[in-house]
């Protein structure tokens, strides 16, 4: 006679060996559940229920002490808060189990990080020991051992363990809870449906299915496309990448939006099967996904044709590195640079080359320069004109070319913008926010997805800022972009410049009515030495270099020498007009901020009162 299969079988404290398809297998007793859910409302492995509104990282479970013949994880959750302080809810819960950090965050619906790297659902990780699949809206992570982890990408998480204590469900405390979040948050009916949804959740852990309360109380699962809802469905759904080869399913059905008859799910949406990405490494790739290897060593896509992902041997540029921010691993440039035209305008190149040029004409600020396939080509013109002075000039518009469309910032139009001649008002979004235009305080802000980002004040004060992947490859009245300030005077036809004026006037682009790229005649005389030194003062353009004055904690990090000169050259030539010292030394606070330096307050009452845009009208 055979020996009965558990005969040798040591199982763990709390576990009876039972006989599942002719083998051995250690089965723990019983099942505890601890969970959180709502504002977020507690409730124990042992049954304690309990509320907290913290809004920070805070452990759900671990394991302690003596783990003998145990697997070791640790779950934690971070709570926010959302529209009113009184209450917070489960923003992401992460799971650290087998070496991996799992974390599942709030209305990522399909989706997961994996050691801080976006992974599609689902994912087979360690041979199979981890698990993380798509169940209705719900991730759910399984192990070998029995450990499950469900998060709405909403605000409930729910943890069995195996062998520890559970009561059963106590319908009083969902109803208090369900009382005090309505309560909270007057009345929304979001919270009575959160909360109703909850508590059947944990009947039908219980083996009670509660059915036609959503149509009772008028709170409907919102389905995506290709999807219905059904209360009592399997817990493993069809699913991309092999929708005909589903492990076995075993478990209490679940109510869920399921993909109509023909339709399997991919990341989260209902697809047709013969629209299945790929499977690698355990992980699965949407059709046509790009990504980056370890170390961005390799770039991979999954070809939908062969379901098959194709990788091939890549690396950032020499002034990028490889990194991982957000779940995606990408190249990003090392440095920033920004070019500056403020003033009169002054202009301060990317590389550091200080000049002055007052043409009335439309200027080549900074372009694509290059042939590179791989960079994005763009153009940057600024248009100038003349305020109550033949000396100096301002900028009154500056237009950006980019992904086959013109946007216009003009001083005749304050706070909105121009898209290809159609005034728009702001925010502005474009091709999935690759391009975004938006005020901040008194800038226009236009940023463009490969690092390109330019303001504009409606004023006289624009700032062109470019990553270093362009590094070399741009051309204008910015230089080039390649460290070296000394061939900045490089003009259009590639000669050196011998003055500022032949240099502006080669950058040159378009015609206004009576612009001109030099001033000539009495009225074009500047100010003397003499006459300029009064407006170092404290009360005029000091204030810039004032000892221990708003703008002291700066000097080390950006050179206040040039915005002096800058400023003292232009209340010359408006004879001490606060509007135009106003703008210069804001000129200053704005490359101090963008240096990250906290600068302390410089309006007040007596100087530079109101923060609006003005005109320079001088008689």
């Amino acid at each position: 006679m055979l020996p009965h299969p558990c005969q040798n079988v040591n199982c763990r404290v709390k576990e009876t060996c039972k006989v599942q398809k002719g083998e051995a297998v250690c089965v723990p007793d019983y099942t505890g559940t601890c969970w959180g859910w709502g504002d977020p409302h507690y409730h124990t492995f042992d049954g304690y229920d309990y509320n907290f509104q913290g809004t920070c990282t805070y452990t759900l479970s671990t394991t302690c002490g003596n783990l003998t013949g145990l697997v070791p994880f640790s779950i934690v959750e971070r709570n926010d808060n959302r529209g009113t302080t009184v209450v917070s809810y489960v923003r992401d819960v992460e799971v650290f189990v087998y070496g991996y950090n799992i974390t599942m965050i709030k209305y990522q619906n399909g989706r997961i990080l994996v050691n801080n790297e976006t992974n599609n659902l689902p994912v087979y990780l360690n041979h199979g020991q981890l698990t993380v699949t798509y169940t209705g809206s719900t991730a759910v992570l399984t192990t070998d051992f029995g450990l499950y982890v469900s998060y709405d990408y909403n605000w409930e998480v729910i943890v069995k363990l195996p062998s520890s204590y559970y009561d059963s469900v106590d319908p009083q405390a969902f109803m208090n809870n369900c009382v005090y979040d309505m309560c909270a948050t007057n009345g929304d009916r979001k919270m009575l449906c959160s909360a109703l949804a909850s508590y059947s959740n944990m009947c039908r852990l219980q083996g009670i299915i509660l059915k036609g309360w959503r149509e009772k109380f008028n709170c409907p699962m919102n389905c995506q496309p290709y999807s219905h809802y059904e209360d009592c469905t399997s817990p493993c759904p069809q699913s991309c990448p092999f929708p005909a080869n589903q492990p076995t399913c075993e478990g209490i059905c679940v109510e869920a939006c399921v993909c109509n008859n023909g339709y399997v799910l991919s990341a989260g949406q209902c697809v047709l099967p013969e629209t299945c990405g790929c499977s690698y490494q355990g992980h699965y790739v949407k059709p046509h996904e790009h990504f980056w290897t370890e170390g961005c060593q390799q770039q991979c896509e999954c070809d939908p044709d062969f379901r098959t992902v194709v990788c091939w041997y890549a690396a950032c540029a020499a002034n990028e590195l490889c990194i991982l921010e957000d779940g995606l691993r990408f190249c990003r440039p090392i440095t920033y640079s920004t070019c500056t035209a403020a003033g009169d305008p002054h202009y301060h190149t990317f590389d550091g080359y200080y000049f002055n040029f007052q043409g009335t004409c439309t200027y080549q600020l900074v372009a694509l320069c290059s042939n590179d396939p791989k960079l994005i080509p763009f153009t940057v013109t600024v248009q100038n004109n003349h305020r109550g002075s033949e000396v100096v000039a301002y900028t009154k518009v500056v237009n950006i070319d980019i992904y086959e469309m013109n946007i216009t910032i003009s001083k005749d139009f304050p706070y909105k913008i121009l898209v290809d001649g159609q005034v728009v008002s702001l925010p502005f979004y474009y091709d999935n926010k690759q391009l975004m235009v938006y005020r901040s305080g008194s800038m226009a802000v236009v940023e463009a997805g490969f690092g390109l980002r330019v303001t504009f004040d409606w004023n006289s004060l624009v700032q062109v800022t470019l990553p270093s992947t362009y590094w070399g490859a741009v051309c204008g009245l910015c230089g080039n972009y390649d460290g070296n300030p000394t061939d900045d005077r490089t003009m259009r036809g590639g000669g050196i410049a011998s003055t500022d004026e032949q240099l502006g006037a080669s950058w040159q682009v378009g015609q206004t009515v009576d612009c001109s790229s030099t001033c000539e005649g009495s009225l074009c005389q500047g100010c003397s030495t003499t006459q300029m030194d009064v407006y170092q003062a404290q009360g005029y353009c000091g204030i810039i270099t004032q000892y221990y004055g708003p703008f002291w904690a700066c000097r080390t990090y950006v050179d206040p020498k040039p915005y002096l000169e800058d400023c003292v050259f232009d209340a010359c030539q408006y004879k001490g007009y606060h509007g135009v010292i106003c703008t210069a030394v804001a000129a200053y606070a704005v490359a101090c901020q963008k240096a990250g330096v906290t600068i302390q307050a410089w309006r007040s009452s007596t100087f530079c009162r109101k923060f609006v845009l003005h005109s320079v009208r001088i008689s």
